[in-house]
C-alpha cells in the first residue's frame, strides 16, 4: 500500500509539472497570439490610413487639375487683351495721322 501511495504522489508530481508546463507554453501562445492580433490592428489602421490619404490625394489632384485650366484660360485672357489692346492703339495711331 505504501508504494501505491509513494507511486500515485510521483505520478501527482509528474502531472503538476506538465500542467505548469502546459500552462507556461498556453501564457506563451497567448502573448503571440496577442501580439498577432496587435499587428493586425496595426495593419489595419495603416489600410484604413492609406485609404484616407489616397482619398485626399485624388482630391488635391483634382484641385491641382481644376486651378492649371483656370490658370490657363486666365492666360489666354491676358494674351488676348493685350493682342486687342495693341490693335486698338495702333488702329488709333493710324487714325490721327491722317
Amino acid at each position: 500500500m505504501k508504494i501505491s501511495l509513494l507511486e500515485a504522489r510521483d505520478q501527482i508530481r509528474r502531472l503538476e509539472d506538465e500542467i505548469k508546463i502546459l500552462l507556461e507554453s498556453n501564457s506563451d501562445i497567448n502573448s503571440q497570439l496577442a501580439r498577432m492580433v496587435d499587428s493586425t490592428n496595426s495593419v489595419a489602421e495603416l489600410t484604413e490610413s492609406l485609404t484616407i490619404e489616397a482619398e485626399e490625394s485624388k482630391a488635391l489632384q483634382l484641385e491641382l487639375t481644376k486651378t492649371v485650366e483656370r490658370e490657363r484660360l486666365l492666360r489666354q485672357f491676358m494674351v488676348i487683351s493685350w493682342v486687342g489692346f495693341a490693335a486698338l492703339t495702333a488702329i488709333i495711331v493710324t487714325m490721327v495721322k491722317k
